[in-house]
């Protein structure tokens, strides 16, 4: 499920999550620290390999993200800037331990609407169909950075399509936890939450207060209906099959050339034919 541009090496000792933003970082980092085995960062989207403090020593970088330095844990951080912020690239190279380097690939059309919502809210939609922002834009186009960590040689980069391991999470955590080298079972798929943008910062701090086991005691039907009305994403909050045709120049040619590099047809798996 993961395609490999960088073959991983061994005696792994931790994960960084690149990107991209809106395409399941942050449920990827959820459930691999929800594993004993796992360290998260602190916090997850750390700034140590922008930080006047960087330093090469994997100590120090243990030290400054706050990862316990005398277990045998591995780590993971979750930083969408890494990937498409090419300065943090020769201070990732430069750490002296081996680690993979791991992004999840969303359709760019669906990830600049996702990411215009969170920003914005639904109630906007044709203000984004008409005048896409730049900063939308921007963290859609993969190529480039998918070229520039092809030469990073820490440990492993491997790019996952979001489309794809959402729907089978077993596999695809199975393929890091093999790996890592630790027991997939261990993984705690029901305690990670899927990240949503929800309408106000107050909805949010709210929901995220309510207890898990709480929340278990609802069906499903009624937790999926109170989902989609405290976020953007009630029938109103997906583009249609005409509205994604009319922004696909804006993608398509990164697409083409993205899908050559990692030899996958990606406009094929985003129904953009």
């Amino acid at each position: 499920m993961i395609i490999w541009l960088s073959e991983p090496k061994e005696r792994l000792e931790g994960v960084h999550i690149l990107g991209v933003h809106k395409g399941g970082t942050t449920r990827i980092f959820e459930v691999l620290t929800s594993h004993a085995k796992i360290c998260g960062t602190t916090p997850k989207q750390h700034l140590y390999f922008y930080s006047d403090e960087f330093s090469t020593t994997f100590d120090q970088f243990k030290l400054f993200t706050a990862i316990d330095a005398f277990t045998d844990q591995k780590f993971v951080d979750a930083t969408p800037d890494h990937f498409f912020d090419l300065r943090a690239v020769n201070n990732i190279r430069l750490l002296e331990n081996n680690r993979l380097m791991l992004v999840s690939l969303r359709n760019p059309i669906d990830r600049a609407y996702s990411h215009w919502v969170m920003n914005n809210g639904s109630n906007k939609r044709l203000q984004f169909l008409s005048d896409p922002p730049i900063s939308c834009i921007e963290r859609g186009l993969y190529y480039k950075a998918l070229k520039t960590y092809m030469s990073v040689d820490v440990g492993g980069f491997g790019v996952a399509i979001f489309e794809q391991w959402t729907e089978q999470e077993n596999i695809f955590f199975g393929e890091i936890a093999k790996l890592l080298k630790i027991d997939k079972e261990l993984f705690s798929f029901q305690q990670a939450s899927k990240n949503a943008p929800y309408k106000s910062l107050a909805v949010k701090n709210l929901v995220r207060n309510v207890p898990r086991e709480l929340r278990s005691m609802f069906p499903r039907t009624i937790r999926s209906y109170i989902r989609s009305k405290i976020t953007g994403y009630a029938r109103q909050g997906f583009l249609t099959v005409d509205e994604k045709m009319e922004l696909l120049p804006l993608f398509k040619s990164d697409i083409e050339a993205s899908s050559d590099l990692l030899n996958f047809d990606l406009m094929r798996i985003w129904n953009l034919k």
